[in-house]
């Protein structure tokens, strides 16, 4: 849903094809159902203590919200970058929340690098062209090395990075606020090639 958020934003004062929100940035799920111990809580109703709590402000949900131009190539790599193999080895999965207009499928037994289908990646049922040029929103700490979230690089030769006037936290918070109640959003953006 932070992705939705995102997207929502960036289009309030600009425009967006798609956004991600990197892993790391949210604390906790929020559930559905009320919260009984506070009698302000309802189902699909999320109160700003239980979103401030369950946000992560020093990894960039207080940082703004930037736009900026990649490839279609840049993308998949992005996606990619979700698989990352630690120093023992081992492969940890860190996943990105996309936008709810992004879809693709990914296989997990190929080799890091090669798992996502670029095939298969579609922004509003279209198909990813890798040398298109498309127009993303996330965080603007990852957009850069210094405060990037570690093992994600895809985005820090983005063009055109522009500002919104939201950070992560205003995004967040309006977007609940338009859309409460809230639903659970949709699930299937990635979807492992066995489940297809």
């Amino acid at each position: 849903m932070a992705a939705d958020a995102f997207q929502w934003a960036a289009d309030q004062d600009g425009r967006a094809d798609l956004a991600v929100a990197m892993p790391g940035i949210l604390r906790r799920d929020d559930k559905y159902a009320a919260n009984p111990a506070n009698p302000a809580n309802a189902p699909g109703r999320v109160l700003f203590s239980e979103l401030a709590v369950g946000t992560v402000y020093d990894s960039g949900i207080g940082v703004g919200l930037v736009r900026g131009d990649i490839t279609g190539a840049q993308l998949d790599a992005l996606l990619e970058s979700q698989w990352q193999r630690a120093a023992d080895g081992s492969v940890q999965y860190r996943q990105i929340s996309a936008s709810s207009n992004v879809r693709y499928t990914y296989d997990p037994t190929t080799p890091v690098g090669e798992r996502v289908a670029p095939a298969s990646i579609r922004i509003g049922n279209r198909p990813v062209n890798p040398h298109a040029t498309y127009r993303i929103a996330t965080l603007a700490n990852n957009f850069f090395a210094k405060n990037a979230t570690t093992g994600f690089t895809a985005l820090f030769e983005a063009r055109k990075q522009d500002r919104s006037l939201y950070n992560g936290g205003d995004a967040l918070w309006r977007y609940l606020d338009k859309l409460c109640p809230v639903r659970p959003p949709a699930l299937g953006r990635a979807t492992p090639v066995a489940a297809v």
